[in-house]
């Protein structure tokens, strides 16, 4: 028999460097003096680490890459930091600067300046928590996963927020959310958000109502997000074709108060209608008459407000409901939402907030865009160490990740009951079942006493488009959605569908003929081929349409041949 040879590794923590040792293209170093990159750092799972005060960061225009985890520059208990040219791309945090030092008065994270950097594809950009005098100025922020840039306290304990940060010249492109200030115990104080750029982003700045004094947002352009900060549309969202549609939209300012001071740049519908509008102190009311059947959206361009620009679509169509009670649920999470009533009590208490997740969702018919979330919630509401009553809802499509806070709209509190209503719009796209089940509603209460039974319901109502003329089925690209996609009334076999996004797009949609060939063009009927970077397939009436997409949207034109 032949011997083995056993070969034993040991494998030794490897030592943070420190910055007279550093060496070029090597993650997780310590840097405690100036230093300017001269060649990538790739794939790491920790990047740069600072650990000295009154230090530049540069980047030198040099990229440092992760592996979806860590950080690519952490900056703890520090101040004055620069960091400056750099481009961050998949980690968990682009740019961690944090402390954990709860003193105001005293603060141990402040004077930084993070400029002129790119971050893309982390799951939060830049990250700032408990740091105080500091500014975010000129950096490019794209195609973060959760958030472009967040400013933060603790959700577990108090302490202060992050006071007087500036936030300025940023272009904020294609992340979940732009810009996420928040804070559970503290308000923030002296935030100015300014001449910064969000664009297509799903919710730009999703925390509302902050006082002026607190965050103070003016001279920004808001471009084409899904949801957006200033424009409440109250009512349904429904549409048939040759009947006319009524709209109309308040405007509010970042603080929520009215905003009469606005001028109407432009207002269209796709496909094209003729609009009707007039306005009345921060009301925006007008009328469209469709002439075919399917998704409309109308396209709202304003200034004011103290902002450059806001740009704003809202969706039309084929509108659906359904109504969801809260379920069996535990101390902090309630579980379930579910279209069955519950035969027993739900009874959450002493908990900050429950949070309920779709388990009963309803069918695919087509491509589906929520609308409307209207929650009812009654709950015992206990005074906690004095203060006043204050409940408020969030909405997500992803699990444990905020979204949207909105404040109550009606609390009323009979028999020492409160029973909290909320509706507020939303612009997300349900792709499929498992969208659907990722979507979560969060209450938030100081200390509650959360109930659902037969006599006292719970519930949770979405209100949705279905595109049903033609169907879609399904968007590859997560960064294009749908501006309209319509028929001629009663037409079986055409169908005419505007994309807007970036990047290569194939597009699949269900034609009510399945018998018909289809012949599809774009644009200005240019034929679908390879000359327009166009290309499609067909059967039994299901056509894939691939094609690059740009900022403007794109025409699809489908006609049936036989």
């Amino acid at each position: 028999m032949k011997p083995f040879l056993y070969l034993v590794i040991v494998a030794a923590a490897v030592p943070l460097l420190e910055a007279e040792q550093f060496i070029q293209g090597r993650g997780g170093q310590k840097i405690t003096t100036d230093i300017v990159l001269t060649r990538d750092i790739i794939q790491c799972p920790q990047g740069i680490v600072v650990a000295a005060d009154n230090i530049v960061i540069d980047g030198g225009g040099h990229t440092i890459s992760g592996t979806g985890w860590g950080n690519g520059i952490t900056c703890l208990e520090r101040h004055n930091v620069t960091i400056r040219n750099c481009i961050i791309r998949n980690f968990k945090n682009g740019i961690l600067i944090s402390s954990d030092s709860k003193d105001e008065e005293n603060p141990v994270s402040y004077g930084h300046r993070i400029e002129d950097n790119t971050l893309v594809r982390n799951q939060r950009g830049i990250v700032m928590k408990w740091s105080h005098n500091s500014a975010i100025t000129g950096n490019q922020i794209i195609d973060n996963l959760d958030s472009g840039i967040t400013l933060s306290g603790s959700e577990l304990w108090q302490g202060p927020a992050c006071n007087d940060i500036v936030v300025s010249d940023n272009r904020l492109l294609r992340n979940k959310r732009g810009l996420v200030i928040w804070d559970p115990y503290q308000r923030p104080k002296g935030v100015v958000v300014s001449d910064n750029l969000f664009n297509h982003n799903v919710v730009p700045v999703p925390d509302r109502f902050w006082k002026p004094d607190q965050v103070s947002y003016r001279g920004n352009t808001f471009d084409s997000n899904l949801n957006n900060l200033f424009f409440v549309f109250p009512g349904d969202h429904s549409l048939a074709p040759g009947q006319e549609r009524a709209f109309e939209i308040a405007l509010h300012a970042p603080d929520g108060t009215a905003c009469s001071e606005f001028a109407v740049e432009s207002l269209t519908t796709s496909p094209p209608e003729e609009i009707a509008y007039t306005t009345d102190g921060n009301r925006l009311r007008g009328t469209f008459t469709p002439t075919r059947a399917g998704m409309y959206s109308l396209h709202v361009v304003l200034t004011g407000c103290g902002q450059t620009g806001i740009d704003q679509r809202y969706w039309f169509g084929n509108e659906k409901s359904k109504t969801f009670y809260l379920g069996m649920g535990y101390r902090t999470d309630v579980g379930n939402l579910s279209s069955q009533v519950p035969t027993q009590p739900v009874n959450v208490y002493c908990t900050m907030w429950v949070e309920g997740h779709v388990v009963d969702a309803p069918p695919i018919d087509g491509l589906q865009k929520i609308t409307q979330v209207k929650t009812s919630l009654w709950s015992d509401y206990k005074a906690y160490h004095g203060i006043a009553p204050s409940c408020s809802v969030e909405f997500d499509r992803t699990y444990s990740r905020r979204a949207d806070v909105f404040r109550a709209i009606e609390d009323t509190y009979p028999n020492g009951r409160s029973l909290l209503k909320m509706t507020f719009g939303k612009g997300t796209f349900i792709h499929s079942r498992a969208d659907w089940l990722d979507l979560t509603v969060k209450y938030w209460c100081w200390d509650p006493a959360w109930e659902s039974n037969d006599e006292i319901k719970s519930t949770v109502e979405f209100s949705y488009l279905v595109t049903s003329h033609p169907v879609i089925k399904n968007i590859s690209n997560p960064y294009a959605w749908i501006l309209s996609a319509t028929s001629p009334e009663g037409s079986t076999n055409q169908a005419g569908i505007v994309l807007q996004g970036n990047g290569k797009t194939t597009v699949s949609l269900q034609m009510a003929d399945r018998q018909s060939r289809y012949v599809v063009t774009v644009d200005d009927d240019q034929p679908c081929n390879d000359d327009s970077a166009c290309g499609y397939t067909q059967t039994a009436g299901q056509i894939n349409v691939t094609l690059e997409l740009g900022q403007a949207g794109r025409r699809i034109s489908v006609q049936g041949t036989d």
